[in-house]
């Protein structure tokens, strides 16, 4: 299925192994935003992505502390490539493009390629787009190279009857939805990941509390401190950016429900820990200052030092608390 996928366009880039060409696909893809696919060649499955920085997204997927990450662990992709492992996939990067066409592109994508490895079939927020003539006859190209079982048909087709259709009883776009929340509220909280993308809106700091088992003075000194909550996400009062769109908009979810289990779990951390090289490129994330020295086999004192200083350890490595780059 693959080979023939690519007969239909030619990639910007491709590399046959995602973990042996690691290095070159950080150097060749730095600060560059695009649409990518990462492919099982074991079994053909594969995922479509957007990044404003493929290098980092790359640096991350290739860190099995972050694959394991309570908030990542439950992600498809994330599940296939501890499963199957880095050798196993390879890595094409569709298009480069701006940081403003990134949605409308990966949607394009996802709509013609039907990745199997998305399980979410929308990128962020897709309202007013339309398939060019192009995409049209590209997609009719594709759906030639597949074929359905009628059994499957039976499936999809029983799945879209009244209310398992997704979209039963449903008007609003996620933006919609949004706007809607933060106008019923004025005590809003937004949480954020530690990429700064913005997770999930709660009507209010208690309901935020009671369901992550903290209370409201503690969530509200990280508001005004900015830190890392549990070493994971920021809480914040107002929106970082004013385009921002939740990526978790209804609260009775599976992914709402995992999202608030993986807060809970990271009860314990307290500040995790971010190692970079002197690019700086993500190498690492580690729960604590102990996780990190028993790793690095450097003392806890010298890395909370680094930490502090923001002065780059031994001439290889940046300690922060904080992930460095947040643009993505």
């Amino acid at each position: 299925m693959f080979k023939k996928l690519k007969t239909l366009f030619s990639p910007a880039k491709y590399y046959d192994n995602f973990g042996q060409d690691k290095s070159n696909i950080i150097l060749d893809n730095k600060s560059k935003s695009g649409i990518y696919i990462l492919i099982n060649r074991k079994n053909s499955s594969f995922y479509v992505g957007s990044s404003s920085n493929i290098a980092r997204r790359m640096s991350s997927y290739s860190l099995f502390a972050y694959l394991n990450n309570p908030k990542n662990k439950n992600m498809v992709i994330c599940k296939a490539l501890l499963k199957y492992e880095h050798d196993s996939f390879a890595l094409m990067i569709l298009e480069y493009c701006d940081i403003s066409e990134l949605v409308q592109k990966e949607q394009y994508w996802i709509d013609v390629l039907s990745p199997d490895y998305n399980v979410l079939k929308y990128a962020y927020n897709s309202q007013g787009y339309k398939h060019t003539p192009e995409s049209i006859s590209l997609m009719s190209k594709l759906a030639s190279l597949k074929v359905v079982s009628d059994e499957t048909k039976e499936k999809i087709s029983k799945s879209m009857i009244g209310e398992n259709n997704h979209l039963y009883g449903k008007s609003h776009t996620a933006e919609i939805l949004a706007k809607i929340a933060l106008s019923k509220s004025h005590s809003s909280v937004f949480l954020y990941n530690e990429y700064k993308e913005l997770m999930c809106i709660f009507s209010s700091l208690t309901t935020l509390a009671k369901l992550i088992n903290s209370n409201n003075k503690s969530l509200q000194r990280y508001i005004e401190s900015q830190d890392l909550f549990r070493g994971n996400w920021y809480i914040t009062k107002e929106l970082i950016k004013d385009s921002d769109i939740p990526l978790i908009v209804d609260h009775s979810t599976e992914e709402f429900k995992e999202l608030i289990q993986s807060t809970i779990e990271c009860k314990s951390i307290r500040k995790a820990i971010f190692v970079f090289n002197t690019e700086p490129v993500l190498l690492a994330k580690y729960d604590g200052v102990i996780d990190a020295e028993k790793a690095l086999k450097i003392s806890h004192e010298t890395i909370k030092k680094y930490c502090k200083s923001g002065e780059i350890y031994n001439n290889r490595f940046i300690f922060s608390y904080h992930n460095l780059d947040l643009t993505d």
